[in-house]
């Protein structure tokens, strides 16, 4: 794990909000919430901070970025779908949600009736 934690210390700390960016951001901190909470512990940023709030954050941030037809926007605010987006997202909060986060069912479905149809 020790070899993984400047790349997730990068990805912790990207600057950018896309729906790739911020999937790419948590998505490993699924499978090493250790390690990024020791990460996260020797940073301004991270301090009284562990996975689980970033993940809950970012799931309440794709949440914010889909569109009337359940696709998510490639930004927020953005004006269309981002298919590919969508389905990184989708593989994400099906994880989250074996790893016991607790993900909007609605919105959930939402996403997946739109991959569905595309």
């Amino acid at each position: 794990m020790a070899e993984f934690t400047v790349d997730l210390d990068y990805l912790l700390r990207y600057p950018h909000g896309c729906v790739e960016q911020t999937v790419s951001a948590v998505f490993p901190q699924l499978y090493f919430q250790d390690l990024s909470r020791q990460i996260l512990n020797y940073s301004d940023e991270g301090r009284n901070k562990n996975s689980n709030y970033f993940i809950t954050q970012a799931i309440r941030k794709l949440q914010l970025m889909q569109l009337y037809n359940g696709g998510l926007t490639y930004w927020s605010g953005g004006g269309y779908e981002s298919w590919w987006g969508s389905v990184y997202a989708a593989h994400f909060l099906y994880e989250a949600q074996k790893a016991g986060f607790e993900v909007d069912k609605g919105f959930y479905n939402k996403l997946l009736d739109y991959l569905v149809t595309k």
